[in-house]
């Protein structure tokens, strides 16, 4: 159990972004605009629906630390290079080895838990891992927040350095971890073209693996687009700058204690609509409301998270854990790749508020599309269309 602990601890650190609160604000300071960040980003969530599923597989036949390694080198490679070069052109060029890193260890670090935990015969607790692995995340990324708010008081630059440096720690602590690989090893020993095929078909045999896709979707898209612009939210409620990041920690602490008192007991839908609700509120100009309806949207966040990654991992018969749990960041990404182009002219023509009843909107349709087997953890996931 001590290496499930060392792999916590690892994957905490792996998670560690001090620019987050800034990189909106970075980026207008080197000359883009709002609707060209949101190109930015597409183009990145465009990279990783590229390359999740093949990376997936890749850490499937390497074993899911050496993915995670990789991916950790780089991303923190990726953040120094923009902390050392603040230029337009390298916001860009580091794009690519973001999502390369992000792909590599999205799946592949969910997957080596659940490979530990197997080993253990704790299979059945990933899911308690994960929601705790998301909360002690928080936490530490809200300390990791007020560093931040006096680094930008030196040079906005010093938080993606300081983000590339704890990243390599994590990356090191790595080394202390047993590279398990999948149990599926019959399926995995495929090359990526038959494993895609088994993917695709798995998902064609099961309508309730569909429309839980359906639901990643919406909701990745939603929360990807919420929690990049938070800060502008912020402003507009009349945070300072160097209030931003103290706001954040609030906010992240404050969601980590609210989902540890809320656990599991709240249903799927349930926790879906009221996302639903926080989205607009964040578009009233009153900043204790604001705050509010951030903690909530990343409470329930963490619930969501943690509910797909269990359903990902146990709802596949032929498909290696890191391709199944790469599905969870490519849902994510797919539909802010598709529609972040066209949020960026709607927030450029009409203001952010619009983009906020969008957000809403999408949650309502994750929880009409989510299936009884995401929305009850007692339904076996192959019973269930």
């Amino acid at each position: 159990m001590n290496k499930v602990r060392l792999l916590l601890v690892s994957r905490t650190l792996l998670s560690v972004v001090f620019f987050l609160p800034y990189i909106v604000i970075f980026g207008r300071s080197i000359g883009l605009s709002i609707a060209t960040l949101l190109l930015v980003e597409a183009f990145f969530a465009l990279l990783i629906v590229a390359i999740d599923i093949p990376t997936g597989h890749f850490a499937d036949r390497i074993g899911p630390r050496q993915a995670v390694i990789l991916g950790g080198l780089l991303q923190s490679s990726a953040a120094i290079l923009l902390g050392v070069f603040p230029e337009a052109a390298v916001f860009w060029g580091v794009q690519p080895l973001f999502a390369a890193g992000a792909a590599l260890s999205g799946g592949a670090d969910s997957a080596l838990t659940y490979g530990l935990l197997s080993k253990f015969r704790l299979q059945n607790e990933f899911e308690r891992y994960e929601g705790t692995l998301y909360r002690i995340t928080l936490i530490v990324a809200a300390v990791s927040l007020l560093s931040s708010s006096l680094m930008v008081n030196v040079s906005l630059q010093l938080p993606f350095i300081a983000t590339g440096v704890v990243q390599l720690m994590g990356t090191v602590l790595l080394l202390g971890i047993p590279n398990i690989r999948t149990q599926k090893k019959i399926h995995t020993s495929r090359g990526l073209k038959r494993q895609f095929g088994s993917l695709i078909h798995e998902l064609a045999s099961h309508s309730g693996l569909r429309r839980d896709l359906i639901t990643m979707i919406s909701t990745g898209t939603a929360f990807s687009v919420l929690l990049y612009l938070l800060p502008i939210y912020y402003q507009n409620a009349g945070a300072t700058l160097i209030s931003i990041g103290a706001i954040s920690s609030l906010v992240m602490t404050l969601a980590a204690f609210a989902s540890r008192l809320s656990g599991t007991r709240i249903g799927i839908r349930v926790t879906l609509v009221t996302s639903a609700f926080s989205s607009v509120i964040l578009g009233v100009p009153n900043l204790p409301l604001v705050i509010i309806g951030a903690v909530v949207l990343q409470t329930c966040q963490v619930r969501l998270v943690s509910r797909y990654k269990s359903r990902m991992a146990t709802g596949f018969d032929t498909v290696g854990e890191s391709t199944s749990l790469s599905l969870v960041t490519s849902a994510t990404s797919i539909g802010f790749a598709i529609i972040a182009p066209g949020l960026g002219l709607v927030a450029s023509s009409f203001g952010t508020n619009l983009l906020l009843v969008v957000c809403s909107i999408l949650f309502v349709v994750a929880a009409l599309s989510s299936s009884l087997a995401l929305r009850d953890q007692t339904v076996s996931t192959q019973t269930v269309g």
